[in-house]
């Protein structure tokens, strides 16, 4: 069924909006970004007959309309599963679905039926797998923050912890926000756990920076300044109220055990006293590379991903490095070049793995881009009273946002929309 087939039934477009509500409920649930899953719908519509169909992705859902040459239009309402969390095996399998759609390799029902399959079968590692792929993330962060080794072993066995106490209160149904705010708090007593056995103020900070930054919804702020960019405003605005809430949960559980347990105490002066040095350039870009593995496999990646996503992650590190410590150019600036050439290569190394350029950016992103030291300082700054929080706090969202706007930026650097005149993907 096509195009070239003339016009719909009722029945047969019915069934083709069913498929473009399902599949694009699938991408966002696996963390496709907005604009990749727009151009997936269309492409869907446009194969199967249905070129007039009019696509609108909304807050939490997707609105279809057929009204071509009808009395009444067709209407088809998607409530969506997107979320933060992201699935890299699962995008990957329905980017190459919807390619096989687009060059008709498959019709209607075998798309179907693939959906079906990818259900089944996308979530290939166990929860354990996940988690250690985020505990080697955490490690690595730890030790980008001038932490030391004991810190990210340190680092690492706290992300496990905080983890494990997120998925026991989730099971007892208790809101996001109040996890959230629990599992922070965890961290700074982890901290103070950790300096009351003798460790020192950079394996403190190390182990704290790691998981604090791990828990703000950074992805969050670079997909909603992505959709911001991309004309996407209420799904942008939508995210919005999410990074707030999340931001506020985090620096109200800091606070609430930093008053508690920081103020007027040595272990106070450790916290934020702590100077931050940055690793050696190559040690650093081993850090970044073994961050993007865990990462990749955080998210779900499969093993063939796995070079791919250590690729981004140094070549994120080696453009923010250069720029940073070469260039003289200060965070968000260097920031941002890294993620434009990160995104710009990303796409086109996509088009030829048939992945999306997102489970490339993801990797390379966390494993070489997160604002560490400013989001350790400025919230313990924060739970301490101590100035220079605000400043702090800002320059780590103000360097979050320049990812988002690099990668939207390398996005059509790198398309063959622009460099060839065909669409940045491979449909």
């Amino acid at each position: 069924m096509g195009a070239e087939d003339g016009a719909l039934d009722e029945g047969e477009a019915a069934r083709v909006m069913r498929l473009a509500a399902r599949l694009g409920d699938e991408m966002l649930a696996a963390g496709a970004e907005t604009r990749t899953v727009v151009m997936a719908l269309d492409v869907v519509a446009r194969r199967f007959g249905m070129p007039g169909l009019t696509i609108d992705l909304a807050a939490r859902c997707i609105h279809l309309q057929n009204a071509v040459e009808r009395d009444r239009p067709l209407v088809m309402l998607q409530p969506t599963q997107s979320g933060d969390d992201k699935d890299l095996v699962r995008m990957s399998l329905l980017h190459r679905l919807v390619t096989d759609i687009a060059t008709e390799r498959i019709g209607v029902a075998e798309a179907e039926d693939r959906i079906d399959r990818i259900d089944e079968d996308a979530r290939r590692w166990p929860w354990w797998v996940r988690v250690a792929g985020s505990a080697l993330l955490a490690a690595m962060i730890s030790l980008q923050a001038g932490g030391t080794a004991v810190g990210a072993v340190l680092a690492a066995a706290v992300l496990v912890l905080v983890d494990r106490s997120g998925a026991a209160l989730r099971r007892g149904g208790l809101p996001g926000f109040y996890i959230t705010m629990f599992q922070a708090a965890l961290v700074v007593v982890s901290g103070l756990v950790c300096y009351l056995l003798g460790g020192s103020g950079r394996t403190v900070a190390g182990l704290m920076t790691a998981n604090l930054v791990l828990m703000l919804p950074i992805l969050s702020v670079v997909s909603l300044v992505e959709d911001a960019v991309a004309g996407f405003d209420s799904i942008a605005a939508s995210r919005m109220v999410g990074v707030i809430m999340a931001i506020g949960a985090l620096v109200a559980g800091v606070a609430i055990a930093g008053g508690l347990i920081l103020t007027g105490t040595a272990f106070e002066q450790v916290a934020y006293g702590v100077k931050f040095a940055s690793l050696p350039l190559l040690l650093g870009l081993l850090a970044a590379a073994v961050g993007a593995a865990g990462n990749t496999l955080a998210n779900g990646g499969a093993v063939r991903l796995v070079p791919a996503g250590v690729a981004a992650g140094l070549l994120a590190a080696a453009v923010n490095n250069v720029a940073r410590d070469v260039l003289g150019q200060s965070a968000p600036l260097s920031v941002l070049l890294a993620a434009v050439v990160l995104g710009a290569v990303a796409t086109w190394a996509g088009t030829r793995l048939l992945v999306p350029s997102t489970a490339l950016v993801i990797p390379g992103v966390t494993g070489a881009l997160l604002p560490g030291p400013d989001v350790y300082i400025g919230l313990v700054r924060y739970a301490s009273g101590v100035g220079g929080a605000g400043h702090a706090l800002g320059g780590a969202l103000i360097t979050t946002a320049a990812i988002g706007v690099g990668v939207v930026l390398g996005n059509f650097a790198g398309s063959r929309r622009i460099l060839k005149g065909a669409p940045d993907v491979p449909w």
